[in-house]
């Protein structure tokens, strides 16, 4: 049988670059699923998506984003570990399952909601099993939604790579979802975290998650000194590196003898200019956090249900109100933003 499913799409020939479409689902092959999607949350990353499409050298219409929460409505013929009514989450990666991802240099992996792989902006997708795992039971389609890139990077950074102790100090840059869910996870292992943004009224909605201390910013731009302040000059364990840009050298200033600084957002850009100094003295080590594996997902699952942590969300939208949603992620959110997708 047929389904026919909506769509948000990255389109050429509208102003904003996204619109509604209808495509025609396939067939399910005997190792996917047919999902009905509930929810699905937007990152950074979606809108950096749309700002650099270019329809002269990538296919497009392709569904947007990588993050949902659905239910299986059916199932392929050789599937043994999901069973229909089953609520499930997707991986970030359709080919990256378990431990550091190995492969020639110039491989770029799939991820879901980019011109290699389409997104889950959609009523319904099929999807393979092997980018699934089980929603957590104590969370909502909606909350659910929030985990695929958000909390897999903050996880893969502070616990995967980090090893992140009690007493460890944490420097966390934002407020936005990996932001959130890293105070989240820091306090939950103990950490003394401090908070960096340029807006108090943001940080003050986050004092109900726990006690952290707190820089702005606009006030204080050189914050990698105050930071040296509130740690009696020895620095942070763990950085992570939300903006990126000339921001980094602060990183680099502010971090401890072997600390971690996880590079992760690319707020001020791509590019920047480092005093290796500091480097060769302190001796920390740089992560690259391209979010995380399948396994690292289920990592995540395991935390949320044992912590009985909830995922902090700015607001929900209807599935028509897309476009306004990334008006909303343009603008910086406190947390997550999620398209309800199912009525």
């Amino acid at each position: 049988m047929a389904i026919l499913t909506r769509q948000w799409s990255i389109d050429s020939n509208v102003n904003n670059k996204i619109s509604i479409t209808t495509k025609q689902l396939p067939e399910i092959a005997s190792n996917q699923v047919l999902i009905k999607v509930h929810a699905v949350s937007l990152n950074y990353r979606d809108k950096l998506e749309i700002e650099n499409f270019d329809p002269a050298k990538i296919r497009h219409p392709y569904a947007l984003a990588s993050d949902m929460a659905g239910e299986i409505i059916a199932i392929g013929s050789g599937v043994t570990q999901f069973a229909i009514g089953d609520k499930v989450i997707n991986s970030f990666f359709n080919e990256w399952f378990d431990g550091n991802f190995h492969g020639k240099i110039d491989h770029t992996i799939g991820t879901f909601g980019s011109s290699k792989v389409d997104g889950v902006l959609s009523e319904y997708i099929v999807v393979a099993v092997d980018c699934l795992v089980k929603a957590p039971k104590n969370l909502s389609y909606i909350e659910s939604s929030t985990l695929t890139c958000a909390a897999v990077t903050a996880w893969e950074a502070l616990i995967e790579q980090g090893h992140l102790k009690a007493g460890d100090t944490v420097v966390i840059q934002g407020t936005g979802g990996v932001a959130v869910f890293a105070l989240q996870f820091a306090l939950a292992h103990g950490a003394n975290c401090i908070m960096i943004s340029s807006d108090d009224g943001k940080l003050d909605q986050l004092k109900k998650l726990g006690n952290f201390q707190r820089i702005n910013r606009s006030i204080t731009p050189e914050w990698h000194l105050e930071v040296s302040k509130l740690t009696d000059n020895y620095g942070a364990n763990h950085i992570l590196e939300l903006v990126s840009g000339s921001n980094l050298n602060r990183s680099v200033s502010a971090v401890s003898f072997h600390g971690n600084i996880y590079l992760i957002g690319v707020l001020e850009g791509f590019e920047t200019s480092i005093n290796i100094h500091p480097l060769l003295f302190k001796k920390p080590k740089l992560h690259g956090i391209g979010v995380g594996s399948r396994q690292t997902l289920q990592n995540v699952v395991t935390a949320i249900e044992t912590l009985d942590l909830k995922p902090w969300i700015d607001h929900v939208y209807a599935f028509d109100e897309v476009p306004i949603a990334f008006e909303h992620l343009k603008h910086g959110a406190v947390g997550k933003i999620v398209i309800s997708v199912s009525k």
